[in-house]
């Protein structure tokens, strides 16, 4: 028994080593878990992790709207039927979506390698199928990798089936294809030198693998790029700078008329396309400003306030006694999440998500969104390139061009940031009209706490549901022209400022001859422009 026991400690040693090897490289090896944990290698995530109902929404929300891709790792043989998971996904998804920057969110089964082919095939659902008829007559090996295989393709089917019912059927506006994906994976199998009984490929983790150098180096080369384009920009205004050209004063002059007036030109387009978006969400909110004051006392009632499955109320004053104490978010020690703002507010997101999702996506860009219109901005027209293609004075649109490149990323960014403020802008609104109520109902105690609780947020939220959903309605607007102004603005200033830095510069100034350098990042520009083509 001892001999036993040693073998298995000394296997989970074995094992531990070399996760933490793969994870932090040798130097992890015999670290402390206070040093493993530290913040460069992981994030918590409060909602996940703590067991408290200290938790406040706005911090959850703040953690997982960051995440741009979310992986979810469980048990094949809990995978589809947990309930855990789903229910996470659920609650978290306004946050992650229409809320955050998320992408794609994986869904990771394990131990697709631990199965009794037995069992599996002697099952009612297989039991003299013709999958169980033909592995039968297999070898050991050949029946289990089969089974392993059959099990693998009904979990991506299950899965896909429960995404589609949990997540799109209930946000319509959800592209399942594009942010959805299983891989059903087994470390064991992938490290079996000896007598795999699957090949590489079908232990799914080198295909997991490769998700996670695309990612790395698409970063990394998006890095790069922006760094030769830097450069490449500057060398072009320092040999445009050297040029003599007796006419390049007056071509100077009539480049930066005809640049000023096409920013003019593009910035008239993003004003159309936001005010039209600005209209449309305008009647989109009046219309969930009218459902929320006709229905949310309904549906406060019955999801938050005196749900019809805790009519008992038993324990059911320490959440709403909890909930208030945290503004209106609460999350018990088992994952429910009970959010009497989002869910005051739900008719007012329900109205607006497909339209934001057009407006504002994550994954992709669609024909009206922002982020394509930004992608798409550019003052100097494909004519004038070519009019002044081979003149001294493509080098200033080549610098222009990598001054407005660098504008759009920031933009994109920064549209991404506002977009987060702008969508949680309905939740925080109601929140501020409810905190005088939390606050009075957390005062609450003795005998009836829950029903003197359950009174005073119906009267409030009676009294309050007029102004409430107004001045939610009043914020996202606000929030949403602010972003068009704040765009217009950025473009115009910031390029305003590169042409007359390179346009209305005189070329009296002493600069080095930079044409050979100017030449080795054009051949760096070209070979980082064909990469991220290749990628595309």
């Amino acid at each position: 028994m001892s001999d036993e026991n040693d073998n298995k400690n000394e296997e989970l040693v074995r094992v531990a080593t070399a996760k933490i090897q793969a994870f932090y490289g040798k130097d992890g090896v015999g670290k402390s878990l206070k040093d493993l944990m530290k913040g460069e290698h992981f994030r918590e995530i409060p909602e996940f992790l703590s067991p408290t109902n200290t938790v406040k929404m706005i911090s959850c929300g703040t953690h997982l709207s960051q995440c741009s891709s979310v992986w979810i790792v469980n048990d094949i043989q809990r995978a589809a039927s947990e309930r855990e998971p789903w229910m996470i996904l659920e609650s978290s998804f306004s946050y992650l979506i229409q809320g955050g920057e998320c992408e794609n969110i994986t869904f990771i089964c394990t131990k697709t390698d631990d199965i009794n082919p037995k069992n599996y095939l002697g099952s009612p659902v297989l039991k003299n199928t013709e999958l169980h008829l033909d592995l039968e007559k297999k070898g050991a090996a050949e029946r289990k990798r089969g089974c392993i295989q059959h099990r693998n393709e009904q979990a991506k089917i299950m899965l896909g089936e429960r995404f589609n019912d949990e997540v799109v059927k209930k946000k319509p506006f959800i592209q399942m294809e594009k942010i959805f994906q299983v891989f059903t994976v087994s470390a064991e199998e992938f490290q079996n030198d000896e007598n795999p009984i699957l090949e590489q490929e079908q232990t799914e983790i080198p295909q997991l693998k490769q998700v996670l150098e695309d990612m790395n180096e698409r970063h990394s080369k998006t890095a790069v790029k922006d760094y030769i384009s830097g450069v490449y920009g500057i060398l072009s205004l320092i040999k445009a700078a050297n040029s003599n050209d007796s006419t390049m004063v007056e071509m100077k002059s009539n480049m930066y008329q005809l640049l000023k007036d096409s920013l003019e030109e593009q910035l008239s387009t993003i004003t159309s396309l936001m005010t039209k978006h600005y209209n449309d969400l305008k009647k989109l909110l009046s219309e969930g400003v009218a459902n929320s004051k006709k229905s949310c006392l309904q549906i406060a009632k019955e999801k938050v306030i005196t749900p019809e499955a805790r009519k008992d109320g038993r324990g059911y004053h320490r959440t709403l006694s909890s909930l208030c104490r945290n503004k209106g978010f609460c999350r018990s020690t088992n994952g429910d999440i009970t959010d009497l703002n989002k869910t005051l507010a739900e008719s007012m997101y329900a109205a607006i998500n497909e339209k934001f999702a057009v407006i504002f996506p994550n994954a992709g860009t669609t024909g009206e969104s922002i982020y394509k219109k930004i992608c798409n901005f550019s003052i100097i027209s494909d004519n004038m390139a070519k009019e002044w293609e081979n003149t001294p004075m493509s080098l200033y649109l080549m610098f222009l061009t990598t001054e407005e490149n660098f504008l759009k990323d920031k933009l994109k960014r920064d549209v991404l940031l506002r977009k987060k403020v702008i969508y949680e802008s309905l939740t925080d609104e109601v929140q501020i009209i409810m905190c005088p109520c939390y606050e009075e109902a957390s005062k609450i105690s003795g005998k009836g706490t829950l029903k003197k609780t359950q009174e005073l947020l119906v009267k409030h939220i009676d009294s309050s549901k007029n102004p409430m959903f107004d001045n939610a309605q009043k914020k996202m607007l606000e929030g949403f022209e602010n972003l068009r102004e704040y765009i217009e603005q950025t473009l115009r200033t910031e390029l305003l400022e590169s042409l007359k830095r390179s346009l209305k510069t005189p070329n009296s100034l002493s600069l080095p001859d930079v044409s050979e350098q100017l030449e080795n990042m054009e051949t760096y520009k070209m070979l980082a422009l064909r990469e991220r083509t290749s990628q595309i």
